[in-house]
């Protein structure tokens, strides 16, 4: 493999164990001060916040390890890379949408 290529592998294999992590801190422990701008105040449902943000972090974090083993597969680093940052995305643009349901923003 190229270094380009073992370089985006690092790269999405990292930012998936990194958010696996943080589902796990945030989701199982409960540590909301890893959110940027958080305060308790504007918790709603503390329990449901913390299952919804696990469950969207670990999805992240499985589709960025996933491509991360797909890229080494096939090497398609253009159509891997653009497929990731667009199903992540949406993992974000959801987490953030479902959010304000447990979270004022």
């Amino acid at each position: 493999m190229t270094t380009p290529i073992v370089l985006t592998v690092a790269i999405l294999a990292i930012t998936g164990a990194a958010s696996l992590l943080f589902g796990y801190l945030i989701g199982r422990k409960h540590r909301f001060d890893l959110i940027n701008g958080y305060t308790e105040e504007k918790m709603l449902d503390a329990a449901k916040f913390a299952r919804w943000m696990r469950v969207c972090y670990n999805t992240m974090g499985c589709v960025l390890i996933g491509a991360s083993a797909l890229l080494v597969a096939t090497k398609a680093v253009l159509a891997i890379v653009i497929a990731c940052t667009v199903i992540v995305t949406v993992v974000l643009a959801v987490m953030t949408i479902g959010a304000r349901r447990y979270y004022r923003i």
